[in-house]
């Protein structure tokens, strides 16, 4: 069994030991209203622990007709998006918790929905996502996370710039900051109602993708985003509904525009040439925030595209995927 089931009013969790796999685990963790029953693979003996029910910390949740909690995917690598989508269920689900990141749960696609991002340096292996429901009952669903292949590439400061590497280092530093502050906010409400789409009319040439560590001076940079190709002041699309957050020149990422699409996710669109939309601004899928262009710290027109969840940087093309 590989993943937590909720049957019969018991939910049902793996406890994962240290020798253990993904196919053969020594225990199995079962949660009723009652009692918690504690069982050793292999083994006729069951240890039956009484508990009471206003004194435990996850509640069984009771099942409607065609309830179900899905995970996207239950075996995600570093820097992936994960979709709990909740169906049937009497009670509202209200949050979904991986770690120390919360996030609400809202309608799409006829379904409750809640995304919750995985850093480029996430903890690899098994980890708990609870789904809270309202008046109290929570269900515990398992994810693997896999480790991402990290490529690593020299990248230059482009004498452009007219700095030197820790002068950039720094200046991104900064400038990550001010953007942390923009994205960590939440907006309690969901602008998506379709799914995400990818922000050029041609999207087909990547030339850099999400994950690569970048050697400057003899400092890493992250490249948390996705780079596309595209002829300068070619038309950059929102991919989604939302309200523009920040629209202004930087120097590293030259002219960049973030949309919130509510419950903190975020898209980001830097080193345009042209910004067409301001801050505070509505703006619908696909209308034109700006164009394509070479400004920052770039070394050639292209678009770099990010995705923000809950603050969290994830992988852009993965991100759209899970959406369709």
């Amino acid at each position: 069994m590989k993943n937590p089931a909720h049957t019969g009013g018991v939910l049902h969790v793996w406890r994962f030991e240290g020798a253990g796999t993904r196919e053969n685990e020594p225990w199995l963790l079962s949660i009723s209203p009652f009692y918690v029953r504690i069982v050793e693979r292999g083994m006729k003996k069951a240890i039956f622990i009484p508990i009471l029910l206003f004194g435990f910390g996850v509640a069984a949740a009771s099942p409607a007709a065609g309830f179900s909690v899905r995970l996207s995917n239950t075996y995600p690598t570093q820097g992936d998006t994960v979709m709990i989508s909740v169906t049937g269920s009497a009670s509202a689900p209200l949050t979904a918790t991986l770690g120390d990141q919360t996030a609400n749960f809202f309608s799409f696609g006829g379904n409750s929905v809640a995304v919750l991002g995985l850093k480029v340096t996430a903890q690899t292996g098994w980890q708990s996502i609870t789904v809270r429901f309202a008046g109290g009952p929570a269900i515990i669903k398992r994810i693997d996370v896999f480790k991402k292949q990290i490529v690593t590439e020299k990248l230059e400061v482009p004498p452009s710039l007219g700095v030197t590497a820790p002068q950039l280092i720094q200046g991104l530093k900064d400038e990550n900051a001010v953007i942390g502050n923009i994205v960590a906010a939440v907006t309690p409400q969901s602008y998506v109602t379709r799914n995400f789409g990818l922000p050029l009319a041609d999207n087909r040439y990547i030339t850099d993708r999400y994950g690569i560590l970048r050697k400057t001076g003899d400092q890493g940079i992250w490249h948390l985003g996705t780079d596309f190709a595209a002829a300068p002041s070619t038309a950059v699309g929102a991919m989604n509904a939302g309200v523009v957050r920040f629209a202004t020149s930087t120097f590293s990422y030259g002219n960049m525009v973030i949309v919130d699409h509510g419950e903190g996710i975020y898209s980001m669109y830097l080193h345009m040439n042209k910004i067409l939309v301001t801050v505070g601004q509505a703006v619908r899928q696909g209308q034109t925030l700006g164009l394509v262009g070479d400004t920052g710290f770039s070394t050639g027109d292209h678009l770099h595209l990010s995705i923000k969840i809950n603050g969290i940087s994830v992988d852009p093309l993965q991100f759209v995927q899970i959406f369709r």
